[in-house]
């Protein structure tokens, strides 16, 4: 006797929260209802054809912490071996420009679990505390953009295992007067922030 068992094979092997993988997969019961698996989080479903094969099931990587997590097929009487897929951190900004001082909203996903976070805009470190959740993911946190040069600039966070994600940030300039209105002779104040660097 031969004994047929089910097998899958996933394109791409690593992305971030949100990706979407396809699988293909063959060996399974004729005609039967397949559903796709990230870890045990259930994720798109197809029929296999006549011959027990599939050509293609999406399968969306759900919020998960950073590294090694797997992905299978079932279809009802037991599942394909499990395939390794790798999840890397990912942030998203808000706004995508600001001035020195002003406060922009920071979110990551994928990064390691329950990890002390470090922010820096290029290599200048940000005054910041917080940790991820127990899937790796933080929403809305608030970060005080420090004092750097107009142009453009990358926000990066980093994790207690040292995985990273950047995403640019558009620094401008502002001027402060003070005082805005005064008779002839008045002295005025000048401060300034985000021009660019002194020439000699």
């Amino acid at each position: 006797s031969f004994i047929i068992t089910p097998g899958i094979k996933i394109d791409p092997g690593l992305g971030q929260v949100g990706s979407q993988i396809s699988v293909s997969g063959t060996g399974f019961t004729a005609k039967a209802n397949l559903t796709g698996y990230f870890d045990t989080t259930t994720s798109g479903t197809t029929t296999a054809g006549d011959n027990g094969s599939f050509p293609s099931l999406i399968v969306t990587v759900p919020e998960s912490a950073q590294g090694s997590h797997t992905v299978k097929v079932g279809d009802g009487t037991g599942f394909s071996p499990p395939v390794s897929f790798s999840v890397n951190p990912k942030i998203t900004i808000s706004p995508l420009s600001a001035l020195v001082g002003d406060q922009i909203t920071v979110s990551g996903k994928g990064f390691s679990a329950s990890s002390a976070m470090t922010f820096t805009l290029d290599n200048t470190p940000i005054a910041a505390s917080l940790r991820t959740g127990i899937n790796g993911s933080f929403t809305g946190f608030a970060v005080t953009v420090p004092p750097t040069t107009s142009g453009n600039h990358l926000l990066k966070v980093t994790d207690g295992s040292n995985s990273m994600d950047a995403a640019p940030l558009i620094v401008g300039s502002s001027l402060k007067i003070v005082p805005q209105s005064g008779t002839s002779g008045t002295p005025i104040n000048l401060t300034g922030s985000g021009f660019g660097l002194a020439k000699p």
